[in-house]
């Protein structure tokens, strides 16, 4: 997901994430420490990922948002 700055600390390559869900959005990559540009990339388990693949893209976007914002508030 390209956000319009980071929110994250910059420095950490990866994030991770022990939801109540096993798997769901469990890792993300920081591409920021990579390239400098505002992306994460989050990761799900399999059986996680099969689930949101009945979802919309809006969908998708809103819950990765609302895991983000329990992370850093």
């Amino acid at each position: 997901m390209k956000v319009p700055y980071v929110f994250w600390d910059r420095s950490a390559e990866i994030i991770g994430h022990v939801d109540a869900q096993k798997g769901r959005w469990a890792r993300w990559v920081n591409l920021a420490f990579y390239i400098g540009a505002p992306i994460l990339l989050g990761v799900n388990s399999a059986t996680y990922a099969r689930e949101l693949e009945t979802r919309t893209q809006a969908q998708v976007v809103a819950e990765a948002m609302d895991v983000l914002g329990s992370i850093y508030g």
